[in-house]
């Protein structure tokens, strides 16, 4: 479960930043 959070965090963090440039 941990490993699992280690995971997607940073891809969620990513995809936030990704989102955040997309709309400027």
């Amino acid at each position: 479960v941990i490993f699992g959070m280690l995971i997607a965090l940073p891809i969620t963090l990513f995809y936030y930043i990704l989102l955040g440039l997309y709309k400027g």
